[in-house]
């Protein structure tokens, strides 16, 4: 995801766990050392991203935006998604062979 000055941050749950990748993140956050971006970007998820994401799902609720076909819309998107990911990345190995 992008979000104000951050081109990608991807942020996972592992272990019913929000997690940070730290490798693939760009950003404003790029030039500091690991220990601080990592706290940083901690920071942003916990503190920005995740409250907007739950607000913006409560409002979508509360105007009956998000019901059973809009979930499942989401969920082929999902799908959809980690499928490209998949196939871009047998493609990137089978081009190492």
């Amino acid at each position: 995801m992008s979000y104000r000055e951050h081109i990608k941050i991807d942020v996972v749950i592992k272990s019913d766990v929000l997690d940070v990748d730290l490798i693939s993140y760009m950003g404003g956050f790029d030039q500091k050392g690991i220990d601080e971006k990592k706290a940083r970007l901690f920071l942003l998820a916990y503190l920005d991203v995740v409250p907007v994401l739950i607000q913006e799902y409560s409002t979508d609720k509360e105007n009956e935006l998000w019901n059973t076909e809009r979930y499942v819309e989401f969920i082929m998107d999902v799908a959809d998604t980690i499928a490209k990911k998949i196939d871009d990345k047998k493609a990137s190995i089978e081009r190492l062979s």
